[in-house]
């Protein structure tokens, strides 16, 4: 069953699947609590344990797609906005070399918010890599998703900086003729 909101990304293309075996796809059991069920519902939850009201508020999730079935989503970040196009919330998903998930709920107060995007800051507490200790904070600079989108991590202990992990994305169209382009090793043809 796709949940409301998916069905037109489901209809893009018959190489993008929601819920559903393609070449590319979105499939909700990969998120929230990876069991299915609506991931509005889920973000939700996490919204209101923290006394905000997401009703009619609009939910969008960066986050790699399925490649013949397979995914790989070490970050899935939910951006959350209230009623009013305010942003609200933002939810990193993290994934460990172990297979568990942990969500970091972490309200946008509005000092957070500038023409650079949005900071935010939050204590390690899920253990991610063998190779990194737990006593660590995590540094987030994020521009939301519009026509690009962009998120920075710094991971940094009593020391300093230890880790800095990047991603900056370009909006594509959902079509048949951009996803075979992206599929495509050519780098000439994209």
């Amino acid at each position: 069953m796709i949940s409301t909101g998916f069905e037109a990304a489901d209809r893009q293309s018959p190489l993008f699947g929601v819920n559903r075996a393609a070449l590319y796809g979105f499939a909700e059991a990969d998120h929230g609590d990876r069991d299915g069920s609506p991931l509005r519902a889920y973000a939700q939850r996490c919204a209101a344990l923290h006394g905000i009201d997401l009703t009619d508020g609009r939910l969008l999730l960066l986050c790699y797609p399925r490649l013949l079935g397979y995914t790989f989503n070490p970050l899935s970040v939910y951006f959350c906005y209230r009623a009013r196009a305010e942003l609200a919330l933002i939810i990193y998903e993290v994934r460990n070399t172990f297979g568990e998930i942990h969500a970091y709920v972490v309200p946008v107060q509005p000092d957070q918010i500038s023409a650079a995007g949005v900071r935010q800051q939050q204590d390690k507490s899920f253990h991610v890599s063998p190779f990194i200790e737990m006593a660590m904070r995590y540094h987030f600079r994020v521009l939301p998703p519009k026509e690009s989108v962009k998120l920075r991590i710094l991971e940094t202990d009593h020391d300093g900086p230890l880790l800095a992990a990047t991603f900056n994305g370009r909006r594509r169209a959902l079509n048949t003729a951009e996803l075979l382009r992206a599929s495509s090793p050519c780098r000439y043809c994209r």
